[in-house]
């Protein structure tokens, strides 16, 4: 009879199972998009705005899909829904590849906890933005981050990783900064220049870097509890399968 050789555990992702679960995480990701896309570009939304600084004041499709992509959320999201399709697909990538997993990562827990702690209170979601945003902040955060912890990709995250993953993150607050600037328009309260000036906001973004920098090494440190366990359990599966077949060599 045939033996099934299991994958060693860095390769472990390549397999069926976790292969299904990217899927799944990919597919919740491209929903929430979609659902933001479609609402924005369609103006299926009618929230009672009270600050003309921050988005939602715009009446032109492009200029609503144009806020609508300027979102950390939604370059969070799509980041995940960009990463776990190529999972899917062609799963052995190179270090790049590795660093936009752990922004995917990163970036959608950020997205989610700092939603939850300081934007759920006062969001204003209606009809089906509401489906688009339950999905944004809060299904897909956690089938991210529950995947991960169940199937990995293991032993991707190193020290200069975790660094590497803040490039994009900075590049979208340059980006927010720059535009938010010459438009006088932002994506969220804690970021109205307008009203709290800009020393205020660049510190309030200095102190979500480092929360994002904290959050990477967090799961650089669960990465490698993670990975040695699975050498370990490899190890011990490895020492059962060469004692069984010695007991066989010598019957």
């Amino acid at each position: 009879m045939a033996t099934i050789t299991p994958l060693p555990p860095h390769q472990s992702h390549l397999g069926t199972f976790p292969r299904l679960l990217f899927a799944l995480n990919a597919i919740c990701a491209w929903i929430g998009l979609a659902i933001g896309t479609t609402s924005s570009a369609l103006a299926l939304y009618d929230y009672p705005h009270t600050d003309p600084n921050l988005f939602g004041f715009n009446t032109s499709p492009i200029g609503r899909l144009i806020d609508t992509y300027s979102y950390f959320t939604i370059w969070s999201n799509l980041v995940v829904a960009i990463v776990m399709t190529i999972l899917v697909f062609a799963p052995n990538r190179g270090r790049i590849f590795k660093v936009l997993h752990l922004d995917a990562l990163m970036m959608i827990t950020v997205t989610g906890i700092l939603y939850w702690m300081l934007l759920a209170a006062t969001s204003t979601s209606i009809g089906i933005d509401r489906i688009g945003n339950l999905f944004d902040h809060t299904i897909t955060p956690f089938i991210t981050i529950v995947i991960w912890l169940i199937v990995g990709p293991r032993n991707w995250i190193r020290w200069w990783t975790v660094l590497a993953a803040l490039i994009l993150p900075i590049v979208w607050a340059g980006y927010t900064l720059v535009r938010g600037t010459i438009l006088n328009t932002w994506p969220y309260p804690f970021l109205n220049v307008a009203k709290y000036g800009m020393p205020a906001v660049l510190t309030t973004i200095g102190a979500i870097a480092v929360f994002g920098l904290l959050i990477g090494f967090i799961y650089y440190g669960i990465d490698l509890l993670l990975s040695r366990k699975a050498r370990a359990s490899q190890r011990a599966a490895d020492a059962t399968d060469a004692a069984a077949a010695a007991h066989f060599d010598t019957v």
